[in-house]
């Protein structure tokens, strides 16, 4: 009868939301090896995930890596942390590269934009969606549906200037885009400068592959 194979101590991480410990002992093997990070972001931008990947990145600063590589796939979420998180990329003193690795939908594309023109690749059959920013709001008084639209207009500027300041794109053409709820392929977002080339993705055998989903759901009694 075989016996069953010894599973390496960090394979936890891949069956379960964010591991702080194990996240912690791989980057440090990172920096003790010289390996690289990549990065599997499979979940939406809204709560815990967008949290986890601000930590992570948190901790490659105190272990002086200089280079994430971000593997991005996502629905979307909230504006708000949409933006944050593009921020927080931005800023930090590390050299972020983002691959599509199937859909890069809504506010993701703005966190997709975070990295440098250079650095944004996706999948052959990878895809980006726009459209744009609901409210939520079914019915309510004449002030609230105001004061609603009004932070609808506000987010659908500054996500139209954020995608137009990293693209080929005019405001006119993600206005548009937006409205139409439009999707476009890798070789289209090439086009459109949202990526600088379509490759498939090949992880080196040394990489530390750290994995962050969307929590599962707890269950009601």
């Amino acid at each position: 009868m075989p016996a069953w194979p010894i599973l390496h101590p960090f394979m936890g991480n891949i069956f379960k939301t964010l591991d702080t410990d194990v996240t912690m002992s791989q980057l440090q093997q990172a920096a003790q090896r010289n390996h690289p990070v990549y990065i599997n972001f499979s979940a939406h931008i809204q709560g815990r995930p967008p949290e986890d990947l601000m930590q992570v990145l948190s901790m490659m600063q105190r272990f002086a890596l200089k280079q994430a590589h971000i593997l991005l796939s996502s629905d979307g979420g909230s504006v708000l942390q949409g933006f944050e998180l593009h921020n927080f990329l931005r800023s930090m003193p590390i050299e972020i590269s983002m691959h599509n690795t199937a859909n890069v939908d809504s506010i993701a594309n703005t966190v997709f934009l975070a990295a440098n023109r250079t650095n944004r690749t996706a999948e052959p059959n990878a895809h980006f969606l726009f459209h744009g920013v609901s409210t939520g709001l079914g019915r309510g008084k004449e002030a609230d549906i105001q004061a609603a639209l009004l932070s609808v207009r506000r987010d659908q500027t500054a996500i139209a200037e954020t995608l137009s300041r990293y693209t080929n794109m005019t405001l006119r053409d993600i206005r548009r885009a937006c409205k139409s709820e439009i999707v476009w392929t890798a070789e289209q977002a090439k086009n459109r400068g949202i990526i600088r080339r379509v490759q498939r993705l090949r992880i080196p055998e040394n990489a530390e592959v750290i994995n962050i989903f969307d929590p599962p759901e707890e269950k009601k009694y």
